[in-house]
């Protein structure tokens, strides 16, 4: 069943076996899984079916650090991020479980066994069909360091098309639209939680009772509620140890340089993947992925892509294109473009809190902190060498690498990927997290976290297919809790 609270009233609120607040892949995952084992869930949506200013408005962030966009990589409403992602699935490799990251925080408690029995299903989810998956790939290795890199693609699967009349016709799931949740209470002296409190845009309150819930809104958002919540944990839940929103991250993408090449041209393109090997002769080495192909054509994007278009095409038909890249960058066609997506180390000193800023709900804004620390610049410089190195080797040209990715002291030009994590990490104690192994929040006996904000570390992978490899474990674990 589905009801919108800007225009349906509000159904009755009882028997429910969970409550999951954000219907994005995570939520949205878990809710079928538990829905298909006869248990009733109420799923919490804070957007409507499609995109409006009323909602997205609310993912407003203030940015202290380096600027995320949150407001404009997200998506708040029915099927979440989901409705704009790209499509591309990676797995954890076995070593991102293993080794620990060379920065002030743990890597992860557990091995990729917990979730690797949960790829196939969660690739049926995302409609990969492929019967053998990543093991192939149209690459070479480039040296034993940079390996060819393998990887899937969904459609993408937008989780609000395929499973909208599932959700309507469930008997077992009530999806409440446009209904934002303000708190998680518990009564006093207890540890787990009883009701949660949700509000609909024209600031009416109401509240529901479940056995367990689940907090599935994304790392910003899932930091951003915890902290606003300290009705009946002065500090917010889970924050005891003030670890909440601490160990934010994304994949940089790297501009590392450019390259020219001895091979065709035309159809010149390399997917590299550092390798295992190269991650244990250099412990300051991360994750990375890295594409090296000759642009084709000038692309812009928004309202005034037209334009911009023209403008770029012009200076580069000009030979100007140096000069007006003082005022924007762009790379003119024909030429060797590197992009990344590359391993951001966990630290204390990147972090999600809380602004004074008040939204018009009353919930206290997001502020984000998102910095490159010195470990991440250095892993960078390193990888950045590595290539250049490898691809002369290969004879396959040469590579002129910028000069931030040369010397760790100049500034380095890195973008996002939109892929945000780690707010609210796995660890093996609150000291060093907010999850324990089963994603449930340290110190509360019935509250769970789910999608990417568990990270421990981010390795060099689009989080979509192992956040819902996370959601089908811990539907899993709440079933086997409620079964006992």
């Amino acid at each position: 069943m589905i009801v919108d609270l800007n225009s349906d009233g509000v159904p009755p609120l009882s028997g429910f076996d969970a409550c999951i607040c954000g219907a994005g892949p995570a939520g949205i995952t878990i809710a079928r899984s538990l829905a298909s084992r006869g248990r009733h869930v109420l799923l919490l949506e804070a957007g409507g079916h499609y995109y409006t200013k009323q909602s997205q408005e609310l993912y407003d962030a203030a940015s202290i650090g380096r600027e995320a966009w949150v407001n404009l990589t997200r998506q708040r409403y029915l099927g979440g991020t989901s409705n704009h992602w790209a499509g591309r699935c990676r797995p954890f490799e076995a070593s991102d479980f293993l080794r620990e990251p060379p920065s002030d925080l743990p890597g992860w408690p557990i091995t990729i066994d917990e979730i690797a029995g949960y790829q196939r299903a969660a690739l049926d989810i995302l409609d990969v069909k492929t019967a053998d998956p990543f093991t192939h790939s149209a690459n070479p290795d480039l040296s034993p360091y940079l390996i060819a890199d393998r990887d899937e693609v969904s459609p993408p699967t937008r989780f609000s098309v395929k499973y909208k009349e599932e959700l309507a016709s469930s008997q077992h799931i009530t999806l409440l639209l446009n209904a934002n949740a303000s708190d998680l209470r518990m009564p006093a002296g207890a540890d787990s939680l009883d009701r949660v409190t949700f509000k609909s845009y024209d600031g009416t309150a109401h509240s529901a009772e479940a056995g367990v819930f689940v907090l599935a809104m994304g790392a910003v958002e899932n930091a951003r509620f915890m902290l606003n919540c300290t009705k009946d944990v002065r500090v917010g839940l889970g924050n005891e140890y003030g670890m909440v929103g601490i160990g934010f991250m994304e994949h940089f993408n790297v501009a590392f340089g450019e390259f020219v090449t001895t091979s065709d041209p035309e159809n010149f393109r390399r997917s590299l993947f550092t390798s295992d090997a190269f991650l244990d002769s250099d412990r300051l080495v991360g994750r990375s992925n890295i594409t090296l192909k000759i642009l084709q054509q000038i692309r812009s994007h928004g309202r005034t892509a037209a334009i911009k278009t023209f403008l770029k095409d012009l200076a580069c038909e000009m030979g100007v294109a140096e000069k007006l890249q003082f005022l924007t960058e762009f790379d003119c066609p024909g030429t060797g473009v590197i992009t990344s997506l590359t391993e951001q180390f966990p630290a204390r000193s990147s972090y999600v809190d809380l602004s004074d800023r008040v939204d018009r709900l009353g919930h206290r804004q997001p502020r984000l902190n998102w910095v490159m620390s010195n470990e991440d610049h250095e892993s960078i410089r390193r990888i950045g060498i590595q290539l250049g190195k490898d691809f002369v080797d290969a004879g396959l040209g040469a590579i002129r690498l910028a000069p931030g990715v040369l010397d760790s002291q100049l500034p380095l030009r890195f973008n996002h990927h939109a892929h945000h994590m780690g707010t609210t990490r796995m660890a093996k104690g609150p000291a060093d997290g907010v999850v324990d192994q089963n994603c449930r929040v340290f110190g509360l006996g019935n509250l769970y976290v789910a999608g990417s904000s568990i990270f421990s570390t981010g390795a060099a992978c689009n989080p979509t297919m192992p956040l819902i490899q996370f959601a089908l474990r811990l539907s899993d674990h709440i079933l086997g809790r409620s079964s006992n």
